[in-house]
């Protein structure tokens, strides 16, 4: 167990920056594709919680999943780690760090403007190796609404999934699903992950 939870940190650490970087990109952005999703998870949740500091952004874990410790083993800016019960996947929790030039843009740019900021802090903590796959979407659950896009750093063999969002308090996150290929055990279909993802994000009260 204790590898395979050190494998999770050194992972996570590797992806995550600990400051934030403003992307502005040329002439006009391209709109974005919206989608819905259930309002309601489509897998069990168990109890366990995960909400920020200020208490304005909220989330649920699938059943069975656990935190993990992670002290200062990554950025300040993450506010929780949690692994599935197979250590195949883990769910990392952040907060972008707000200040005026991100505000500004997020103004002009909205949830695409925050997506691409947060795929480029990623690109960067990982010296290039981190890389988007697909495009990047506006998704609504319910009345709430996120930013997506999807990210690799071996081409695509594993892959993590990432949502932002920006909470009533006008503070910015971030909720990722990653593969984590720690073990011999079989990773997780892409159909399996999205539904994860979509449950988890079906909860998340911002």
């Amino acid at each position: 167990m204790r590898i395979r939870l050190t494998f999770v940190l050194l992972f996570i650490s590797a992806s995550l920056l600990t400051s934030c970087i403003i992307v502005k990109e040329e002439g006009t952005p391209p709109p974005a594709r919206t989608s819905a999703l259930s309002p309601k998870p489509t897998i069990a949740m168990s109890h366990e919680i995960v909400h920020s500091e200020s208490g304005d952004m909220v989330a649920r874990l699938p059943k069975d999943w656990f935190f993990v410790d992670v002290e200062d083993k990554v950025s300040s800016n993450v506010i929780a780690v949690a692994s599935s019960p197979e250590y195949t996947l883990s769910l990392v929790f952040s907060a972008f760090r707000k200040n005026e030039s991100l505000d500004e843009m997020f103004a002009k740019e909205g949830l695409l403007g925050l997506a691409r900021t947060g795929l480029h802090k990623h690109e960067r903590k990982s010296a290039g190796t981190i890389k988007r796959q697909g495009s990047m979407d506006v998704v609504e659950i319910g009345t709430r609404e996120f930013g997506l896009y999807e990210f690799s750093n071996d081409n695509g063999a594993t892959f993590a999934l990432a949502g932002v969002f920006k909470s009533s308090l006008d503070n910015y996150y971030e909720l990722a699903l990653v593969q984590m290929p720690a073990s011999n055990k079989k990773l997780p279909t892409r159909d399996a992950m999205n539904e994860i993802f979509a449950a988890v994000l079906a909860t998340v009260v911002y």
